[in-house]
């Protein structure tokens, strides 16, 4: 809440300029011969408000000049000093000088009933067009455990007119803690950001949650996400400034894609890092040098940095991802600068600068003792790890220590042990470095001396800061554009040391030539980067990158770039030439032919692109790159045939990819469908080119919709051959060789509405991690789990979860039918009218390995078997018929389900069953009446119990006035259960009787109160009876609310709850809130 205080106060203020702003006024009157007075341009300025000037000299009211307040009237005594003067002053506000009236003649009355509305206590300015919604609300909850907890709330949207063209855009909330959206659509939603928008023609104000971005920008162009303040200016010239106290830092990864795995695929800054949220919104996702669209290629979840394909990708996919991230290691502050200034008609000045620097006094993950901060002092730009087992109090720690057969101590994971006195902190060294690995995010085993890669230390990430400051001149004509660039960088990894600071610094120096609104392109660029130049951002286009070879930072590298071309409709051919230098590592040469041409009687439409680039030197290698695409247009027939063909060739080793793919579209007003065949093959080199891998797959797309008929259906299938030596023995993927990936979804009336159809149909290829399900103590109260893992209201322990860090691949199913019966919207007979049906099938498979085709279909004994990780099957069924004239209705419906998951080390099953008639009597004897009757049965492996219940219910409802409403609901039930495997039975006869009552009170109250009373009386064993609602004895619940309506933008209101169980103490809670609406 503290960071929103800053933003509401400078709101308030800021209005309080610029409400001001409209009763300033400044003008400057020319004199004439003879004239003594003038009329000004107001009236009823305040007095002493005015400043009269002539050139610097101030005139004095009473000597020098005279003015009447109210008229506007100026008059020299003496006649005008000068040629023209200048004046300024303040009026008094119109709504200020209208009459009022507290006191009205009116005729006699009983003044008991006489309401007065209060005067409004904020009246806006009569000029000022704002539209305000929001709420702000306050909740005080109480407990018979005697804790406190106090709520609040608030939400305020602000956007309209403060002033002439002066506009506001606002949204205020006092959220503690940023929303992690889920990545599944192209637009996120906004609704948690805080910000404040004051803008004008040509300049504009922000702080809060921003966007920033530098398009224009070269070295530097990319998008962010700050906390802070942002002021933008753009006329003539144009100029940004900003600072962000929050927001985060870049990073990018190299996803290696697993054959048959659509995900989850996990972003990580570095190897180390492990405390990061991915800031929504700035992740960008590039395969194969081409930028895929968020909800549509893929989906993202922010909390755990975890990327879902919704496409097949292959192990030949070159997958990169730039994303924002923020760390929990210190607190960040960012300034950011740009400007481009006009130099005449054709010159320009711009500049870009980001400058990041970590508080370095104030970390936020550990807190540094004088030897860390001395460690951190002399390790330069160097790691820095220090012990990380810390002793805590016998039996509060989460490691124990242990000795092993040889005598070597060792620490294992054991919460809650009475022997576990210690805390450990890990670190990543790499494999192999280390004596533990991860098996669940934040716990660790041991492994074994040299077999792990994790070891408990502590590491000491130090404080960095990053300058670029980018500037540089331009030259535009109407046919070239030049360019003259500068960057200089900065990069300190350790701002607490003096030491290593020598590879700090780095720079680039380019220049650029282009040909522009002309159909002749012509283009030569050339670039020298400095050793040590650090980037917050890819410098070029992935596109570009031509050989796809890395180029470290610390070395300097000189490029050449030529490019040529001609645009015109008919036909765009282009050449690109680059000459690169990469400092102790390679030369490159490369050639780069692209052509588009348009379709032209029966020839194709062609796109080609080829690349050929050879590097001398230390990473000696030949690339060679074609794609070649040709499509011909035939009426509604689109052909197309798309053939890649790509070879590294280095020294001893060589990748070779072959592709082609045709495809058939046929594409309709009301309906598209896709049919593509794509046939790959990867190659090796060692000796010899040989063949690790084909592979086949088959693309089927369409959509339609016909009237009320509508489909929508993507499959893609997948068949991956390996050569036997170069399959791999263990691991992901291994042993499977065909990957399915079918998405359907319909919606379907026939018969006028009769029959409704609605389908869906997913199948997805993920990896699933095993996990076990353990029991955590946390205290008295602060639970919500008994000792056996049951439910409780005063529980002492909750569940943990700890995941394997091995995963494997496993299918996912998910399918849903539902019909909509109602056949009075095609058969003429009244009967038909008073009867109508729904059908609903659900059903779920997550599966180690689907071989048959029958799982697909959920056939019985090809799903919910030995391999199935999570399975839900279900069934419901509901039939309505109207027995009297829509007075008496009658419901019959029937609900079948049972699930399996053995996604724990513990595996479950259960199974249901319902069959219930429902009566409804609608308005007989002045009351709403539903019968129920009813029978189920259960049976579930967690307590190996099988359980059958009838009951019979009446809820009777009573409108007593147009404001008020009495309910009552009295039912009565037998329950018998048993464990399926010894004799324990037992019975349960059981009654309930519940009034409840809602109303309406003086237009300003609204009521609702309900008791619930009953009484279990139980024979048998005491099987079951841990639960609270199984126990013989009296159970009773309750609850009233109240709200009162303050006025049309207020209330208050009040609710209370309590509930009693057999053999357990009563429980109450009271709440109270006021809310207030904007």
């Amino acid at each position: 809440m503290t960071r929103k205080i800053p933003l509401i106060l400078a709101l308030l203020l800021l209005s309080c300029f610029l409400q001001a702003e409209r009763f300033y006024h400044e003008e400057t009157i020319e004199c004439k011969p003879d004239t003594l007075s003038y009329q000004l341009s107001h009236k009823n300025l305040v007095s002493g408000s005015e400043s009269v000037q002539i050139g610097d000299k101030l005139l004095i009211q009473g000597k020098d000049y005279h003015l009447n307040y109210k008229s506007g009237i100026l008059s020299f005594p003496g006649g005008a000093p000068a040629a023209s003067f200048t004046i300024s002053y303040l009026i008094i506000p119109p709504e200020i000088l209208e009459p009022k009236q507290i006191y009205a003649r009116s005729a006699i009355s009983d003044s008991l009933i006489t309401k007065r509305p209060a005067p409004p206590l904020f009246r806006p300015a009569a000029n000022t067009k704002l539209n305000i919604t929001g709420s702000k609300t306050f909740a005080l909850s109480l407990s018979e455990t005697g804790d406190t907890d106090l709520l609040q709330s608030l939400y305020v949207n602000l956007d309209g007119e403060l002033a002439s063209n002066i506009f506001i855009n606002a949204q205020l909330s006092d959220s503690q803690s940023k929303l992690s959206p889920e990545g599944d659509s192209k637009e996120l939603s906004s609704l948690d950001n805080v910000f404040i928008r004051v803008y004008g023609k040509s300049w504009e104000l922000g702080m809060g949650d921003l966007d920033l971005s530098f398009p224009r920008s070269r070295y530097l162009n990319f998008y962010n996400k700050i906390e802070g303040i942002v002021f933008k200016y753009d006329k003539t010239h144009e100029a940004m400034a900003a600072y962000s106290a929050g927001g985060g830092k870049r990073a990018s990864q190299k996803i290696d894609i697993i054959d048959g795995k659509q995900g989850p695929y996990y972003l990580t800054p570095d190897s180390s890092q492990r405390s990061f949220i991915i800031v929504a919104g700035t992740e960008e996702i590039h395969v194969d040098g081409v930028l895929l669209e968020r909800g549509r290629d893929y989906t993202i979840d922010y909390s755990e940095g975890s990327i879902m394909f919704r496409r097949i990708m292959s192990s030949l996919d070159s997958v990169i991802a730039w994303f924002q991230y923020s760390d929990e290691n210190y607190r960040q502050n960012t300034l950011f600068s740009s400007s481009n200034i006009k130099l005449g008609e054709r010159f320009s000045f711009f500049h870009h600068l980001v400058h990041q620097s970590d508080s370095r006094h104030q970390p936020l993950l550990f807190s540094f003792t004088d030897a860390d901060k001395d460690s951190l002092y002399n390790a330069g730009d160097n790691a820095v790890f220090t012990g990380g087992i810390i002793p805590v109090e016998e039996g509060s720690g989460n490691y124990r220590l242990m000795t092993d057969e040889l005598g070597n101590e060792y620490y294992l994971y054991a919460p809650g042990h009475e022997e576990a006195d210690y805390n450990l902190i890990f670190s990543y060294l790499g494999p192999g470095l280390g004596d533990y690995e991860e098996f669940s995010p934040g716990r660790y085993e041991h492994v074994g001396c040299g077999l792990g890669s994790w070891m408990p230390l502590k590491r000491l990430i130090a404080p960095a800061q990053r300058s670029n400051l980018e500037f540089g001149f331009a030259h535009n004509s109407a046919k070239w554009h030049n360019q003259i660039e500068f960057l200089y960088s900065d990069l300190d990894r350790n701002t607490l040391s003096p030491y290593d600071d020598e590879d700090n610094s780095g720079g680039i120096l380019s220049l650029g030539i282009k040909r522009q609104n002309s159909p002749l392109k012509l283009g030569l660029g050339a670039q020298y980067r400095l050793p040590n130049t650090h980037l917050p951002a890819q410098s070029e286009n992935i596109s570009q990158d031509l050989a796809a070879l890395d180029t470290p930072d610390n070395l300097g590298m000189q490029t050449l770039d030529f490019d040529l071309g001609y645009h015109s409709e008919a036909w765009r051919p282009s050449v690109f030439f680059r000459l690169r230098n990469l400092e102790e590592q390679y030369t490159q040469k490369a050639l780069r032919l692209s052509s588009i041409s348009q379709a032209k009687s029966i020839l194709p439409a062609l796109n080609f692109a080829g690349t050929l680039s050879s590097q001398d030197g230390n990473k000696e290698s030949f690339l060679q790159y074609y794609d070649l695409t040709a499509d011909w247009q035939i009426k509604l027939i689109t052909l197309k045939l798309n053939g890649i063909f790509s070879e590294m060739d280095e020294q001893q080793f060589g990748t070779r990819n072959l592709k082609l793919m045709p495809t058939i579209e046929i594409n309709h007003e009301s309906s598209f469908s896709a049919l593509s065949y794509s046939q790959e093959e990867l190659q090796h080199k060692r000796d010899t080119w040989q063949r690790i891998s084909e592979q086949e797959t088959y693309s089927l797309m369409h959509n339609s919709s016909f009237g009320a008929q509508h489909l929508n259906l993507e499959f893609s299938h997948r068949t991956l051959h390996r050569e036997a030596d170069d399959s791999p023995a263990d691991g992901e993927g291994s042993g499977k060789n065909s990957f399915q990936l079918l998405s359907m979804n319909n919606s379907n009336s026939l018969f006028k509405g009769a029959l409704s159809l609605f389908g869906n149909y997913q199948l997805n290829q993920t990896e699933f991690f095993p996990r076990i399900r353990e029991l955590v103590y946390v205290g008295s109260g602060f639970g919500v789990l008994d000792s056996t893992g049951v439910e409780i209201s005063d529980g002492e322990y909750i569940y943990e979860y700890i995941t394997s860090p091995t995963g494997m691949l496993s299918s996912e199913l998910t399918a849903l039918v539902s019909f909509y019966l109602k056949p009075g919207q095609y058969l003429k007979a009244p009967f038909w009218k008073r009867i109508h049906s729904d059908i609903s099938l659900t059903a779920a498979e997550q599966n180690k390995d689907i071989k048959d085709w029958q799982s697909y279909l959920f056939m019985p004994s090809y799903v919910f078997n030995k391999d199935t990780i999570y399975g839900r099957q279900s069934y419901l069924q509901n039939l309505y018929f109207d027995l009297y004239k829509g007075k008496i209705i009658s419901n019959l419906s029937i609900e079948e389900s049972r699930d399996i998951d053995q996604r724990y080390q513990s595996p479950e099953r259960s199974r249901d069953s319902k069959q219930f008639i429902q009566l409804d009597f609608r308005g007989y004897l002045g009351l709403n009446t539903r019968l129920n009757l009813e029978n189920s049965q259960s049976r579930e492996s967690r307590y190996n119990s099988h359980v059958n219940i009838q009951s019979l219910s009446a809820n009777m409802e009573k409108l007593i006035d147009a404001k008020s409403t009495a309910i009552l609901s009295i039912k009565a039930a037998q329950e018998k259960g048993k464990d399926q495997s010894d004799s324990q039975e037992y019975s349960i006869k059981s009654i309930l009787f519940s009034p409840a009552l809602r109303s309406v009170f003086m237009q300003k109250y609204r009521i609702t109160a309900r008791l619930g009373l009953g009484y279990n009386h139980r024979e048998g064993s005491g099987y079951l009876s841990f639960l609270p609602d199984k126990r013989e004895g009296l159970l009773a619940d309750g609850n009233i609310a109240v709200m009162y309506r303050i006025n049309d933008f207020s209330s208050l209101s009040f609710e209370y709850k309590t509930a009693k169980y057999p053999k357990d103490k009563a429980t109450h809670n009271l709440k109270l809130e006021f809310r207030a609406e904007l």
